[in-house]
């Protein structure tokens, strides 16, 4: 699972939520397809989170990746 913050774009559901505070995803990391990195563009979030007091529902991380993985080229 990955807590993330969505910026833009749509939802299962349809348009994004207007309120910034709706925006959190938790998502499973294997059902993730498509992921846009904008360069240049500056890191967004909602006022609800607070690097020095980050949220306390993670239990446990890891990580698999395989050797060599596919590259798109950007």
């Amino acid at each position: 699972m990955l807590l993330g913050y969505q910026v833009g774009g749509w939802t299962s559901t349809g348009a994004l939520d207007t309120d910034p505070h709706k925006r959190w995803r938790c998502l499973i990391v294997d059902e993730v397809t498509k992921v846009v990195a904008e360069r240049g563009k500056a890191w967004e979030s909602a006022d609800n989170y607070a690097p020095a007091h980050p949220f306390n529902s993670i239990d446990d991380v890891a990580f698999a990746v395989p050797a060599g993985g596919a590259r798109q080229a950007s």
